[in-house]
């Protein structure tokens, strides 16, 4: 009989095994909102409407999506 012991390794969890959503996404995602508000209010203030707040949204989803693309080729930032 062998008298090897298993070994647990240490390192990082796999990303099939994390808990939601990666952290990477949010960031970004964040970022995209209050880029797309922010530019929404600069370019549309002679005559405020709820535009800002679509393009804040829009842009918002676009960084989740680079986010998650982010995540899956670099890894997650924290």
């Amino acid at each position: 009989m062998s008298t090897k012991k298993a070994v647990a390794r240490k390192g990082k969890r796999s990303r099939a095994a994390q808990d939601g959503p990666p952290l990477v996404a949010f960031v970004f995602s964040a970022a995209g909102i209050l880029l797309g508000y922010l530019s929404g209010e600069v370019i549309f203030a002679a005559r405020p409407h709820p535009v800002h707040w679509a393009v804040g949204l829009a842009l918002g989803i676009i960084g989740w999506v680079a986010g998650k693309i982010y995540f899956r080729y670099k890894g997650d930032i924290a």
